[in-house]
């Protein structure tokens, strides 16, 4: 049932960009729009500098200040796609395809490279997403970010073939991301979840919403 994401809600392009990003990123250390690997620990934590210096008040806007003051643009690049990734999930109602779209653009055009506008990993398709993200997401981009790139930091501290062996098993990947702080309360936790282990996590990804569930769950089951 993972995979089912309601009427007229078709997940297998998202999922299947997530794959190459599973192959293409978190396997090897290469990329989805750069001409070159950026996906590596050194970037990440170069990354990692940078966005731990924001808050959630106007993040995007503060993140392309330090992005241009670094003048790195591997690290720029990557972070465009981390934006590319954290913005699968959440569906055209909360944020638009274009609106998708234009931040990643503006992202990336901080690197002063052309932007990939043609890329297969651009189309409404991909970026038109699949669920409601909650508003906690939309309120603490900060906190998200700082949660995904402190997980995919000791992702790539592993061992290649450590490395693949988590990416193989959904259930002792959930587990390992327990170690990371803020686990339990972090949104883009379940959007990875479900992205890279559709068949085993479902695409619920509020807090609130998950705990609607269990809380009517319980109260069906005291009933019986």
């Amino acid at each position: 049932m993972s995979r089912y994401c309601g009427k007229n809600v078709f997940p297998e392009p998202i999922l299947e960009a997530a794959e190459h990003w599973k192959t293409a990123a978190l396997i090897s250390d290469g990329a989805i729009f750069a001409n070159e690997p950026i996906w590596n620990i050194n970037c990440l934590k170069e990354l990692e500098s940078v966005v731990e210096q924001l808050d959630n008040k106007n993040f995007y806007e503060n993140l392309e200040i330090r992005l241009k003051e670094s003048r790195q643009y591997k690290i720029i690049q990557l972070a465009a796609e981390i934006c590319w990734l954290v913005y699968l999930c959440p569906s055209r109602n909360q944020i638009s395809e274009s609106t998708k779209r234009d931040r990643i653009r503006s992202i990336w055009k901080c690197s002063g490279n052309p932007f990939p506008e043609n890329s297969n990993w651009l189309t409404d398709d991909i970026l038109g997403g699949i669920g409601h993200p909650g508003q906690s997401f939309l309120a603490q981009y900060s906190r998200e970010w700082m949660f995904f790139i402190r997980s995919m930091v000791a992702l790539k501290r592993l061992p290649s073939d450590q490395r693949i062996k988590q990416l193989s098993d959904g259930w002792k990947f959930a587990k390992w991301l327990e170690d990371i702080p803020e686990c339990e309360s972090r949104t883009v936790r379940h959007m990875i979840l479900f992205l890279l282990f559709p068949e085993n996590f479902e695409r619920i990804f509020s807090g609130k919403d998950r705990k609607g569930i269990v809380g009517n769950a319980t109260e069906e089951q005291v009933e019986k």
